[in-house]
């Protein structure tokens, strides 16, 4: 998943971020498990194959680049990973994302419907792209373990604020009083053996997925042995512009921030 959008300054940079804490509920308890799996019905009776290889049995993971972590204001942030592989087999990494947002607008507390978003947001450079709930992408992984595209993973989101990208960036004028809510994302990858099927997967098919190749309906990936166990990672994101100070007043240093737990489920 690659991150979309440009947040508006400033822009900040925890020293501290902790991806191991376990993630606060970002939006109602739901069953998340069964939705964001790539194991749908296209893959889930798929096993870990026994065959035996040369190298060793195959694996894969995300490590997490910290130093590339962002939070700005009003869900702006940004998560990178790359993938590692161990063992590698001539093969591909195919990801099930799913999104979901829960934002409303600070003035008048009504819920902004996720297909409105791209409208509230006015920023020509930035683009919340609410329409698109779930889709898969794919990496493909060579004989040596080198991975497409960088190996890296983004999750992102723009700040949801009004601000045009062009007029001078004020917080008081464009965070106060903009927006509030929550938005989850989560991804569960699998390593397959062989190509990726480019009559499934197409570069740049879903905006989102930040020209890796990709599709927006579920796939078919029945015939591929399955390589490693899921690899599974979820971000939680909340934020609110309102103020919270003593006597109303708005606290430039904390209201809006995005406050973002992330982690490997």
């Amino acid at each position: 998943m690659s991150g979309r959008g440009v947040p508006p300054p400033p822009t900040r940079f925890p020293s501290n971020a902790n991806l191991s804490a376990a993630p606060q509920q970002a939006l109602p308890a739901r069953n998340y498990g069964a939705r964001t799996g790539v194991a749908t019905n296209s893959v889930q009776r798929m096993e870990v194959t026994n065959r035996r290889f040369l190298n060793g049995t195959p694996g894969f993971r995300a490590s997490v680049k910290i130093g590339l972590n962002e939070e700005g204001r009003c869900g702006s942030f940004r998560r990178v990973r790359q993938w590692v592989i161990t063992n590698p087999v001539r093969g591909f990494i195919v990801q099930k994302v799913i999104r979901e947002f829960d934002v409303y607008d600070a003035k008048s507390e009504m819920k902004i419907n996720e297909r409105w978003l791209d409208d509230y947001v006015r920023d020509p450079a930035s683009s919340v792209h609410g329409n698109i709930r779930e889709y898969w992408e794919a990496w493909q992984v060579d004989e040596s373990g080198k991975v497409s595209h960088g190996r890296e993973d983004t999750f992102g989101l723009c700040s949801i604020i009004q601000w045009n990208g062009i007029e001078q960036f004020d917080p008081q004028i464009h965070i106060k009083y903009s927006t509030f809510g929550r938005y989850m994302t989560a991804g569960v990858a699998l390593y397959l053996q062989g190509e990726i099927p480019g009559n499934i997967f197409k570069p740049n098919a879903i905006v989102c997925a930040g020209g890796l190749p990709s599709t927006g309906t579920k796939p078919n990936l029945y015939g591929f042995n399955v390589l490693a166990a899921a690899v599974n990672y979820a971000v939680y994101v909340s934020w609110d512009s309102r103020p919270s100070g003593p006597n109303g007043a708005w606290l430039a240093d904390k209201d809006g921030w995005s406050t973002v737990t992330a982690r490997h489920v």
